[in-house]
């Protein structure tokens, strides 16, 4: 395995457990060993759904990192063996109760040293079809309705942590036709 002037020599896994961290070794430019931490997670599906008032579907959850509450794209774990596109659905509808018809937006890394990829799904005019259906885990969950405008200047505040519905806009912009023409002052 090679990349450029890297060329893999070793990897050890020094973790266990729901995150694995390995330690790589790469040879650079055929001379001096580099040492690298990856993460390794599992990927993650991820739906900006809108409902039929073009409000977003958000979910409102503790976490545990920040230690605060977030707002968030209704994501999940894709499963082994499943599809992304299958695990979006599966997603939205246990986290909020709704659904619809899904278009593939993208796929992202979720950070140069994490194995693990955003596939990224936009929903139009979504319908709630039932309540939500949350695991043990997932109790305390809430379904936030927020007019698109309304969070479309979320994302602008740093405040709001909303990087991946930031990514989401700049993949997806287009189609949502909310992204003025640039220009620059001279």
């Amino acid at each position: 395995m090679c990349q450029g002037k890297y060329s893999f020599q070793k990897s050890e896994q020094i973790t266990t457990g729901y995150f694995k961290i390995y330690k790589d070794t790469y040879k650079y430019d055929q001379k001096e060993d580099r040492i690298f931490h990856v993460l390794e997670t599992a990927d993650v599906a991820l739906v900006l759904a809108l409902d039929k008032d073009k409000q977003v579907i958000l979910v409102k959850q503790f976490r545990a990192g920040p230690k605060i509450e977030t707002l968030e794209l209704p994501a999940g774990k894709v499963d082994e063996g499943e599809e992304p596109l299958n695990s979006a659905k599966r997603e939205l509808l246990e986290e909020t109760g709704y659904t619809g018809e899904l278009e593939y937006v993208g796929s992202y890394y979720k950070s140069p040293s994490n194995t693990g990829k955003y596939h990224v799904y936009f929903c139009n005019k979504a319908k709630k079809i039932q309540d939500q259906q949350l695991t043990e885990y997932e109790q305390g969950l809430e379904v936030v309705l927020i007019p698109l405008h309304e969070y479309l200047e979320m994302i602008n505040d740093t405040q709001n942590h909303q990087v991946t519905a930031a990514v989401f806009m700049i993949l997806y912009r287009k189609r949502l036709d909310v992204c003025p023409t640039a220009t620059v002052e001279k």
